[in-house]
């Protein structure tokens, strides 16, 4: 047990037992920032919380004000992720049951791509949004989006209270959770719902690798939290049955109401707070084995090119230093342009030739399907999904 001076945000314990890092002095966040610094994660050994806790947060510079905007220019990025944001926000409103809002309110709103799914669900609603990052902003804003440039507090609304206000994965990345939440209030009306949507933590996933979330939670910490800033759950979601979104949790909050009985993922049993850490370690483990057996892999190859540009691809680039600095460029189906250091490059601009190796820079999930079409084509297909569980 590691005794730090930075407690937890949930629990306030300052009792932490340490994740190895993949990298002693490497990692990348959600927008493929590649930085000189420790992943620094560790479990509340009060609580069970994972929280950045040996390491200053990633939110406390200016990351999100001008160095986020990288997360919406990969390449074909806004084609790719229209399915998942329109997930999304079906989900959102499954998780509102009969509740039809006319003012919507988007906390972190990117580039604007959730609030265009959003009103394809609630298309009677007027809906604006708030963004820290200055890019951001101005292109959600040339999509015809009104929208406030800022963090919570600074940024300008239209109206001081919405029906509906929402944070798709945004609570993973704040400082203090509870002082978001707490914040959050003065945009409610007591009738009014805040919808969060973040990554369950109830088993380990890549969102661990991400050095910008500065918090995992799970459902009961979701609710610790609602009881601390004066929320109760209204309604408690697990992840929808689509690959689009993966190993993600949506809650309802509400300042009145019932609170929900049990919030709980159906189907996984609870870890104990060991066997969640022992889970957490393991997880990192597979990942500092990962860039050996992919090198291997790919010796002798006349050319190396890495299938995708997004996060999974990010974090072969992250914590696979020696496979990366081998591969010759990224390529997707149709699309070009930069992933990090490397060129991307439509794949069927790439002819099939046996001396090549095409590694698999996708989610583990969807490897066995990827690596059927490409065998099918005559590529020589690499994948890596029984090294990492996901």
């Amino acid at each position: 047990m590691i005794k730090n001076a930075m407690q937890c945000s949930v629990c306030g314990a300052d009792q932490w037992q340490a994740i190895p890092d993949p990298l002693p002095n490497r990692s990348i966040t959600t927008a493929g920032v590649l930085l000189k610094q420790p992943l620094a994660k560790a479990q509340c050994g009060a609580c069970g919380l994972l929280q950045r806790a040996n390491a200053d947060f990633v939110g406390n510079s200016d990351y999100y004000e001008n160095r986020y905007a990288d997360y919406y220019l990969r390449a074909g990025a806004e084609i790719y992720d229209a399915p998942r944001y329109r997930v999304m926000a079906e989900w959102m409103r499954a998780g509102l049951g009969n509740f039809r809002p006319q003012s919507i309110l988007d906390v972190g709103c990117g580039a604007g791509w959730m609030m265009r799914a959003t009103l394809e669900q609630f298309p009677d609603a007027e809906i604006e949004g708030i963004e820290p990052s200055t890019i951001n902003t101005e292109r959600a804003r040339k999509e015809g989006f009104k929208v406030g440039r800022g963090k919570i507090g600074e940024a300008a609304t239209s109206k001081q209270t919405f029906d509906l206000v929402y944070a798709n994965n945004v609570l993973q990345h704040v400082s203090s959770p509870i002082e978001f939440l707490t914040a959050l209030h003065g945009y409610l009306s007591s009738d009014s719902l805040l919808v969060l949507t973040c990554p369950d933590a109830t088993r380990p996933s890549c969102e661990m690798l991400c050095t910008d979330h500065n918090h995992s939670f799970r459902p009961e910490d979701l609710v610790a939290l609602a009881n601390k800033t004066g929320y109760v759950v209204h309604a408690w979601l697990p992840n929808p049955g689509n690959n689009a979104v993966l190993d993600k949790q949506l809650v309802v909050f509400s300042k009145r109401g019932r609170a929900h009985a049990g919030v709980g993922r159906p189907g996984i049993a609870a870890l104990t707070l060991p066997q969640l850490l022992t889970a957490r370690r393991d997880y990192i483990e597979q990942w500092r084995s990962l860039d050996g057996k992919l090198c291997a892999q790919i010796e002798g190859a006349a050319r190396t090119f890495n299938f995708g540009s997004s996060s999974w691809t990010w974090f072969l680039a992250g914590y696979c230093p020696e496979y990366w600095r081998r591969v010759d460029c990224c390529v997707v189906d149709r699309f070009s342009g930069r992933c990090l250091d490397k060129a991307v490059k439509p794949l069927g601009e790439i002819a099939a030739d046996a001396a090549d190796r095409l590694v698999l820079g996708v989610n583990p999930v969807t490897q066995a399907s990827f690596a059927e079409r490409f065998a099918a084509e005559g590529r020589a297909v690499i994948r890596w999904d029984e090294v990492v569980q996901s």
